[in-house]
């Protein structure tokens, strides 16, 4: 295991906290050395921040720990100790609240994190909290290799019985079953190895093996390369839209080479279930990316949807069918919610109808769950319709979307569903955020509190370490509640709120990743801006 120099992790540390502090390079040298002006050994903090200074004197190090507050056991904690036992490190991931710095540092670089003493103790807790998780599947996987090792023995043995009878039959029989529980073998190796890959990052790698794994069974059954690469791609998804990263453009890959590859006529079933599966997918890439590209992939995310209403009909396949009505439904509201005027409002409109027209099959006697979801997401969707729309209208549609997720809430409990009884909560306090923020005096100051401990409920379930994107959206979503409340006729300080609003969204902009996440990381940035312009205005000055 390769350890970072002292040099480069302090250095690194550095960069980190001069940005949480908000100083320059040039105002941290005007502090580490009296008499410059700081623009002159500018240059020699930018090489200690990127590395270039191995061994930096211990004045200076304890001169920039008195400038940016940071602990000197924080910096012992950097400094080189004994190579750790990699067995012992495997037993550290059992119990990540006893473990030691050094300890974690070590996970850390097991794991593909480079230079982990750059990280706030809470985000690399909640990192190997995230990898602890995955690397028990993991092994499960590996754990599993035994049995199908030993059924190939005992094939092969029946095999050579059948040979000495000359029942040539058997022996076909028991070869094929041979071969395929090889392939089954190769195959879970593959995917113990693409988890592995998932488990350092090496995203490509684990698409490449999880796809190599699928079409090792051309030759038995073209259809159990359709199956596999569905999985695969449902396991990229479910990853890539819980923890973010470059992963989701990969199981669109993965499930586009499904679809490319399979006739509608040699499984009617699976070809519209791909479609609708790389339909989710892409919304999801979609409502994250920026700009032209984002608006692509969600027009992608309703023509997949369209299609595959053309096999799962009403009448033929009616679960099927609201359930792609259903996810159309999302990909309009996405499409909706960043379509400026009346293209945008018909949208939403749109959106709220399909929503709507499910709820005819997903009846909450037949299909509770699915009825407790369709009213949770139209909540939503009438939410951003009722907050473009003046008046009576817009007030019965915000009111109309908190009644939603209140029903929604008796099937959604915590106790039986607690992840979708935090997103219900979430949309329930964007509807009170804008029936609050239009409600003037007392009424609407109790709007907006109930909202804030909606969110606040939220973030019990949806913790950064189990769920960081949705964790990031909830602190977001915060932020912007915050500004209601600094903006409503009832305050009379809004710096407190402002401030608030501040932390949230500068918490999420952690989360959100600028390449694989640019239109939330857009969004939020360009809020922290106008933040910390707002603040920096009404902050009286000295």
């Amino acid at each position: 295991m390769k350890l970072t120099s002292f040099g480069s992790a302090f250095g690194l540390m550095v960069k980190n906290r001069r940005a949480v502090v908000r100083m320059t390079q040039a105002q941290l040298a005007g502090a580490v050395w009296p008499g410059s002006d700081g623009e002159d050994r500018k240059g020699d903090i930018s090489k200690l921040e990127n590395g270039r200074v191995p061994n930096p004197h211990e004045t200076t190090v304890l001169a920039i720990c008195r400038a940016l507050e940071i602990s000197i056991a924080d910096v012992n904690a950097l400094r080189l100790a004994p190579p750790p036992d990699p067995y012992a490190l495997a037993g550290v991931l059992n119990d990540l609240k006893a473990a030691s710095q050094a300890d974690l540092y070590s996970l850390a670089r097991a794991f593909g994190i480079a230079a982990p003493e750059g990280l706030s103790d809470a985000k690399l807790r909640a990192f190997l909290t995230d990898k602890a998780r995955e690397y028990q599947s993991y092994r499960a996987t590996i754990d599993a290799l035994d049995d199908r090792v030993a059924a190939i023995a005992n094939l092969k043995g029946a095999a050579q019985d059948a040979a000495e009878r000359l029942d040539f039959d058997a022996v076909e029989d028991f070869l094929s079953r041979v071969q395929t529980v090889e392939l089954e073998i190769a195959a879970t190796t593959a995917e113990a190895r693409a988890e592995n890959a998932l488990l350092r990052g090496r995203v490509e790698q684990d698409h490449a093996l999880l796809s190599a794994a699928a079409d090792s069974f051309a030759a038995v059954d073209p259809l159990e390369v359709a199956w596999r690469r569905g999985a695969a791609g449902v396991r990229l998804y479910e990853h890539g839209q819980r923890y973010g990263g470059a992963v989701l453009p990969l199981a669109i890959r993965l499930l586009s080479r499904l679809i490319d590859d399979l006739p509608r006529a040699a499984d009617p079933a699976l070809w519209a279930a791909a479609h609708n599966i790389r339909a989710i997918a892409l919304r999801v890439q979609g409502s994250r990316t920026a700009g032209a590209a984002g608006t692509a992939l969600l027009a992608r995310a309703v023509a997949d949807c369209t299609l595959s209403l053309e096999v799962s009909t009403r009448a033929d396949h009616p679960v099927g069918w609201a359930a792609t009505l259903q996810n159309r439904a999302g990909a309009l509201q996405a499409q909706g919610s960043r379509t400026a005027g009346a293209a945008g409002t018909a949208l939403l409109a749109r959106a709220v109808a399909e929503y709507t027209l499910s709820l005819e099959v997903y009846t909450r006697a037949d299909h509770p769950v699915n009825w407790a979801r369709t009213l949770q997401n139209c909540a939503g969707a009438l939410q951003a319709q009722g907050s473009r729309t003046e008046g009576a209208a817009g007030e019965g549609m915000l009111a109309q979307a908190v009644a939603d997720c209140t029903l929604s809430l008796e099937v959604y409990t915590r106790a039986d569903h607690p992840v979708n009884w935090a997103r219900t909560l979430q949309n329930r306090a964007g509807a009170l955020q804008a029936q609050g923020s239009r409600t003037e005096g007392a009424a609407g100051t109790a709007l907006l509190a109930q909202g804030v401990a909606d969110y606040t409920q939220t973030l019990e379930v949806t913790t950064r370490a189990d769920h960081p994107v949705n964790w990031a959206t909830t602190r977001e979503n915060m932020a912007l509640l915050e500004v209601a409340r600094a903006r409503h006729d009832s305050c009379t300080d809004p710096l407190p709120h402002l401030r608030a609003a501040l932390g949230h969204v500068e918490a999420a902009l952690e989360v959100y990743d600028p390449e694989h996440m640019s239109f939330y990381h857009k969004k939020a940035s360009t809020l922290r801006d106008l933040l910390l312009s707002e603040i920096a205005r009404l902050t009286p000055q000295s």
